[in-house]
């Protein structure tokens, strides 16, 4: 067990330094005073109501895997397909493409026991509605927007 235990801290530090390393580099590619300048003039309400769409957005799309999951029998918490879900945008957000975040999720679900069909199955329904659904806001949102832009 205390051998266990000393690799995961060995295989931590690899992964803290790169990570520290990465800030590091973002960083020093950033003027601080106008990053600090320009936040400083957006208005505080407007943050608040940024990070609750995105807590209400990520809240929706659990609920929209679950709802893939479930009809394919896959039985796995909210709680955990919330936060396996947020694992996954973080590799869509720092991957080249975005299907590397769906097979993060995919490889995430799988480890908790889902069977890999079920999970490839699910991450591919959750993708259609995900598309079905953007096309109904088009659809919808569309008639509003033809008045102002014109031909």
């Amino acid at each position: 067990m205390a051998f266990a235990m000393s690799n995961k801290w060995l295989l931590l530090i690899p992964k803290a330094a790169i990570s520290a390393a990465l800030i590091v580099f973002v960083l020093s590619r950033v003027d601080l005073a106008s990053a600090k300048a320009r936040l400083l003039m957006v208005a505080p309400e407007m943050l608040v109501l940024a990070a609750g769409v995105f807590v209400l957005q990520y809240v929706v799309c659990g609920f929209r895997w679950r709802a893939a999951l479930a009809p394919l029998g896959a039985r796995v918490s909210y709680p955990r397909l919330l936060r396996l879900f947020y694992v996954g945008n973080f590799f869509h957000q720092t991957l080249p493409a975005s299907v590397g975040g769906d097979a993060v999720r995919t490889y995430l679900v799988y480890r908790d026991g889902v069977g890999l069909r079920t999970a490839i199955s699910a991450i591919m329904l959750e993708r259609v509605a995900t598309v079905a659904a953007l096309l109904l806001l088009v659809a919808l949102v569309q008639p509003l927007f033809l008045g102002r832009v014109g031909e």
